[in-house]
C-alpha cells in the first residue's frame, strides 16, 4: 500500500510539479521597467518593475549634447509630450526639466531619468540589460561610465549592431552580451557570428519562435530570450518552450503571474575586468 502511495505521488509530481520547475527557470525582463504603466526607462517605471517581481530590466540609453547619459529612447518622446524634441542635441539640464505624461492618465508628471539614477535602483540578485542601438555613438564612453559603478557586476548589454557586439566581446565576458536578431541576417549566419564572438544569448520577437528554431538554438548552444508584444502574456511560450531563458515584456506583473514565485539563487557574474 505504501509503495502504491509513493508511486502515485511520483506520478502527480511529474504531472504537476515537473512542468512548474521548468517554468520557474524562465526569467522576466521588464522592457524599460513596467513601461505599460509608467513612462519607460524612468526611475518610477523601474521601481515598479522590481515591485512586480521582475528578474531584470532592459534599459534604453542616449547621450546628451554635454555628454551626460540618460535612460530613455528619444524616438518615443512624442508619446509623452505634445511636441517633438531632439534629445541628443539638448543639454542635460533641459532634458531633466521636461515633463512626461503617463499613457495611463492619472494626472502625474514624470521626468526623464539619468542612467545613474536608474541603475542605482537595483535590488540584490537582479540585473540590468543596457540596450544599444545604432545611434549610440560613444560606446567607449558608456562602457567606461559603467565599469566602475557599484552595481557593475549586474550589468548586461544587448545590441543588433555587430560592430558594438564585437567591441564589447573584447572587453567584457561574452556571457553578458545578448545579440538582438532583427532579421537582417539569416539565423544561420547570425549563429555563426555569435559562435565566433563566443556570445551565447540571442533575443528575438516571440512571433519567430517555432520548434525548428528551438532545435537550432539547442544544437548551437544558444540561449534564447523572447520579446513579447504588449498584449502577449507568454502563456504559450511557458507551455511549449520551457528551454526559453527569459521573456521580455512591458507588463512584468501580468506575465509573472503565470510563473511560480521562487528565490533566484543564480550567483552574480563579474562583467568587467575580464578583458580577453
Amino acid at each position: 500500500m505504501e509503495m502504491l502511495v509513493v508511486k502515485l505521488m511520483f506520478v502527480l509530481f511529474c504531472w504537476l510539479g515537473f512542468p512548474i520547475l521548468l517554468r520557474s527557470q524562465i526569467r522576466i525582463v521588464a522592457k524599460g521597467g513596467a513601461s505599460f504603466y509608467k513612462p519607460g526607462n524612468t526611475v518610477v517605471a523601474v521601481r515598479l518593475a522590481w515591485e512586480y517581481h521582475a528578474d531584470g530590466i532592459l534599459v534604453d540609453v542616449f547621450e546628451s549634447k554635454d555628454e551626460k547619459w540618460f535612460a530613455f529612447r528619444p524616438e518615443v518622446i512624442r508619446t509623452y509630450v505634445p511636441k517633438w524634441y531632439d534629445l541628443r542635441s539638448m543639454r542635460a539640464k533641459k532634458i531633466g526639466a521636461l515633463s512626461l505624461q503617463s499613457k495611463i492618465k492619472n494626472g502625474s508628471d514624470y521626468h526623464i531619468s539619468t542612467l545613474e539614477d536608474v541603475v542605482s535602483v537595483l535590488p540584490k540578485g537582479k540585473f540590468f540589460i543596457i540596450s544599444l542601438d545604432d545611434k549610440v555613438k560613444n560606446l567607449k564612453s558608456l562602457v567606461d561610465h559603467l565599469r566602475d559603478h557599484r552595481n557593475a557586476v549586474s550589468f548586461r548589454f544587448v545590441s543588433s549592431n555587430w560592430r558594438m557586439v564585437k567591441y564589447l566581446s573584447k572587453r567584457i565576458d561574452p556571457k553578458n552580451i545578448y545579440y538582438r536578431w532583427d532579421g537582417r541576417n539569416s539565423l544561420g549566419v547570425t549563429m555563426e557570428k555569435m559562435k565566433e564572438l563566443e556570445v551565447t544569448s540571442l533575443v528575438m520577437d516571440k512571433k519567430y519562435i517555432n520548434p525548428q528554431v528551438m532545435e537550432w538554438m539547442n544544437d548551437w548552444g544558444i540561449k534564447l530570450h523572447l520579446s513579447l508584444s504588449e498584449k502577449d502574456n507568454g502563456k504559450q511560450v511557458v507551455r511549449d518552450y520551457p528551454d526559453v531563458q527569459s521573456l521580455f515584456t512591458s507588463r512584468p506583473r501580468w506575465v509573472r503571474s503565470l510563473l511560480p514565485d521562487g528565490e533566484d539563487n543564480t550567483p552574480d557574474v563579474q562583467v568587467f575586468g575580464l578583458v580577453k
